[in-house]
């Protein structure tokens, strides 16, 4: 999400109609404020009731927030605005957006089972994160690789919404301005609107179902993109190590993956001798730490 969207068409009086011998005036704006941005990482349900309580976060490197500017936003209840050392998410701020995540559904997961989406970026199923994930209960399905324009709901139905509402917002603020500025507080106060009002009041069921996330409808959009007439067979086996090398990066190893994405419905492996071993002194210690003492 760009801070800066002052080289937009549509904000300049086109060449024509300018007065004779008058030229535009370049745009005064340096390269590290053009180029700066924040990863909004956007979360969307197609259970209505539970959009509100979905956490939706911006992340940012210190030296484009910083803490005297976080200490003035108000942003709302269900946002988060993080300063770190970059901008990017890693493994570690993955396992950090799942604590949130389980935090924000913890009335809900009693009773329903939460399932995330996610496209194949690396950091998205590290060791770390599946495993951490699997402890949380949350199960993680991935849109295969160079599909997510097509299957992911976020980019298929939301971000380009998102995109447009904040470039009409920009346009609006700066028509205010009196210089045509847009301080950084004033934008993302803006930007916490926007997405709020994006998220919050559309519904995004359709966007799931769209995209073949509930049940075994899929638009005629997916399938013509796909190349098919209908939906293939789908066999209710685990994924073969072949078919997941398929759905990942092509130098991603998924031999050691495939245990821990379908940890939830693979049965539990049986104990060796070893762990049996260990199970058996562990009990013996235990029953001897409660044993009465004789004096």
């Amino acid at each position: 999400m760009r801070f800066n969207y002052a080289k937009l068409k549509g904000l300049i009086v086109s060449p024509k109609h300018l007065p004779p011998g008058k030229k535009h005036r370049k745009e005064q704006i340096s390269p590290s404020e053009a180029k700066a941005s924040v990863s909004f990482l956007a979360f969307i349900t197609p259970d209505h009731d539970i959009q509100e309580k979905l956490p939706q976060i911006l992340l940012g490197n210190k030296d484009r927030l910083s803490a005297k500017l976080v200490a003035e936003l108000a942003p709302p209840g269900n946002f988060r605005v993080w300063r770190e050392q970059s901008g990017w998410v890693n493994s570690k701020m993955m396992c950090r957006v799942l604590t949130v995540l389980a935090k924000c559904l913890k009335t809900v997961m009693a009773t329903r089972q939460v399932v995330l989406v996610l496209d194949t970026y690396r950091a998205h199923f590290s060791k770390a994160v599946l495993a951490y994930a699997s402890r949380l209960n949350i199960i993680l399905m991935y849109v295969p690789a160079s599909l997510t324009s097509l299957l992911q709901p976020a980019d298929t139905h939301l971000f380009g919404k998102l995109k447009r509402k904040l470039k009409q917002r920009w346009v609006q603020l700066r028509m205010e301005d009196e210089n045509g500025k847009v301080s950084h507080k004033l934008w993302l106060a803006a930007v916490f609107e926007v997405c709020n009002e994006v998220l919050c009041s559309s519904s995004w069921h359709p966007a799931f179902q769209s995209n073949g996330l509930l049940g075994e409808h899929v638009s005629e959009r997916v399938l013509k993109q796909l190349g098919m007439e209908a939906l293939p067979p789908i066999s209710e086996e685990v994924p073969s190590c072949d078919q997941l090398q398929a759905v990942f990066p092509g130098r991603t190893k998924v031999q050691g993956k495939r245990a821990s994405l379908f940890k939830f419905c693979l049965p539990k492996a049986k104990p060796g001798p070893k762990a049996k071993a260990k199970a058996k002194a562990k009990a013996v210690a235990k029953a001897a730490a409660h044993a009465p003492m004789l004096f």
